[in-house]
């Protein structure tokens, strides 16, 4: 890995992965609008999942879930609230989800899947 873009896309790629053998159906990746970015949109349990992850490989630089802050957590509910309406979907049953990505030393990513991570109405972050 040469920067910290090139390790994102390798944690987003092997998070994708984990949450289909995790039973998600994914339906959008990298969706961008107005109001942020949605790392993935998927289906999972009869609701649509918004799912933001987020990979490191140094816990000196803090956790994954330590990375989401309110103000991320506003974007991206943001972001899906307009994503629903462009598809005409505001009734469909929602979450969001997170996995965190923390590559070891060996390179093998490890994985915590977080679901209803945070909801609209409460932005706490909560575990």
């Amino acid at each position: 890995m040469t920067g910290r873009g090139d390790l994102g896309r390798l944690g987003e790629e092997a998070a994708i992965g984990h949450l289909k053998r995790s039973g998600y159906r994914i339906i959008a990746r990298n969706v961008r609008n107005s109001y942020g970015e949605l790392d993935a949109v998927a289906v999972e349990g009869g609701e649509i999942a918004f799912v933001e992850i987020r990979t490191r490989t140094d816990e000196n630089l803090g956790s994954p879930e330590e990375s989401m802050t309110p103000s991320k957590r506003a974007h991206i509910i943001r972001a899906a609230l307009a994503w629903l309406q462009s598809k005409d979907w505001e009734d469909q049953p929602m979450r969001f989800d997170f996995v965190g990505v923390q590559f070891g030393a060996d390179g093998e990513p490890e994985f915590n899947l977080i679901r209803s991570a945070f909801t609209g109405d409460d932005a706490r972050w909560s575990r």
